[in-house]
């Protein structure tokens, strides 16, 4: 009988107005996470995937800024 085992996945969610350093920031962080536990792992697979996550049509993205300005309007607007 194999046994096998879930890989972790981390995803990226790529938005319209993204700042590509920061894309590219926790990719290489989660990258090198994934390297140190391959090499504390017996069976030599990596633990962790980091993949990156975008709509088919970028354009049908809501704008990430403009959904937390309107989140943050409407909460104020309770608070009043």
């Amino acid at each position: 009988m194999t046994i096998t085992r879930a890989i972790n996945e981390i995803g990226i969610v790529l938005y319209r107005g993204v700042q590509a350093a920061c894309v590219h920031g926790l990719t290489d962080l989660f990258g090198i996470a994934a390297a140190i536990a391959s090499d504390q792992q017996r069976d030599g697979r990596s633990a962790l995937r980091v993949t990156h996550w975008e709509a088919a049509r970028r354009a049908a993205m809501p704008d990430f800024r403009a959904s937390m300005t309107a989140i943050r309007e409407a909460s104020q607007s309770r608070v009043s």
